[in-house]
């Protein structure tokens, strides 16, 4: 199948779950994966900028994948911008104000800052992706933080915001890290398409990227956890209780071992980052967590129990998004 054909595919396939699906169900599953996808392209070029900003000189053909995917970040931008349709059945305040937060959570509120929000960043990434060396230093800074910023103020309206009585003052930088490790893991199988870059030795380093990447998202999650667990306040243990109830606490215990266990202990192997194959597998199956990661996040909000927490709406919900993003990516240039 041509790339645009699959493009075409994805979205039809989007819309033929949203026709069966029950409302909130597919509109939690849509969440879910415009977030994954534009935590992807934003992360890739987030990544990009980290790289600026550290002088790295190893990592040329690191910097072209990173930019390939960077250069998609309109497409869930776009799919992004159909989410108020289903506000309604997934979001609090899009049923009712908030007491103490109606300014703050008023539909339109919410609807202005995000899309401005997200407008931003998409000008600050493309201003990035096509400065001149001896310009992309500052404008690295500069994206960065936009994209920390906006990333906390999506992760906050968009996730945060699905439970009114929980709050969490690190979840932005979790959002925000999590994204930075989705597009690196997508760089890693992006760079199968490069087999003559993608050597042994380029493979290591970016396999001790990969694997502090890991170990940073393990950190932040263990930490928003332990606090709650510790303080054992009942709007702060909703948010976990609820995700640790019927299936999805089956689900998260996979997300943890795709997406933090098994990269943390395969990657101390030398031997493993030094292959190629091995290093796209991890980094597929690391993908493959965090998107389940943003179902577990957004989907117990409006499902509480559910003994399948994936099913057939969220599956293809999901790969109607993945063709739609992965159809319009560039071929690799030789």
């Amino acid at each position: 199948m041509k790339r645009p054909m699959a493009a075409v595919a994805g979205i039809v396939l989007v819309v033929a779950a949203g026709s069966m699906a029950p409302p909130a169900r597919f509109w939690a599953a849509y969440a879910a994966g415009s977030l994954f996808w534009l935590s992807l392209c934003g992360g890739a070029a987030a990544f990009v900028a980290a790289l600026e900003i550290t002088g790295a000189t190893w990592s040329d053909w690191v910097v072209e994948q990173a930019e390939s995917w960077a250069r998609l970040f309109l497409v869930p931008a776009l799919a992004l911008a159909a989410l108020p349709l289903g506000a309604s059945h997934l979001y609090p305040w899009a049923q009712a104000p908030l007491p103490g937060l109606e300014v703050w959570f008023a539909p339109a509120s919410v609807l202005a800052r995000d899309v401005l929000g997200i407008l931003v960043l998409g000008g600050a990434i493309a201003w990035l992706l096509n400065g001149k060396p001896g310009q992309r230093y500052r404008r690295a800074v500069t994206m960065a933080m936009i994209w920390a910023i906006v990333g906390s103020l999506l992760a906050w309206d968009l996730i945060m915001s699905l439970e009114p009585g929980w709050t969490s003052t690190l979840f932005g930088a979790y959002f925000f890290v999590g994204a930075l490790y989705t597009g690196m893991a997508a760089v890693a199988v992006r760079g199968l398409s490069s087999p003559a870059n993608f050597t042994p030795a380029a493979s290591h380093d970016l396999g001790k990227l990969l694997f502090g990447g890991a170990m940073v998202w393990g950190y932040f999650l263990w930490s928003q956890y332990l606090v709650a667990w510790y303080g054992n306040l009942p709007r702060e243990a909703e948010f976990w209780l609820r995700r640790a109830e019927s299936g999805w606490a089956v689900l998260g215990l996979l997300i943890i071992a795709t997406t933090f266990l098994a990269p943390f202990v395969l990657l101390l192997s030398a031997k493993v980052k030094r292959s190629p194959r091995a290093l796209a597998i991890l980094s597929i199956a690391a993908l493959i967590g965090l998107w389940a990661e943003k179902i577990l996040l957004l989907g117990p909000s409006v499902r509480l129990h559910a003994p399948l927490p994936i099913g057939l709406a969220e599956l293809a919900v999901g790969a109607g998004l993945s063709l739609a993003v992965i159809g319009l990516l560039p071929k690799h240039r030789q």
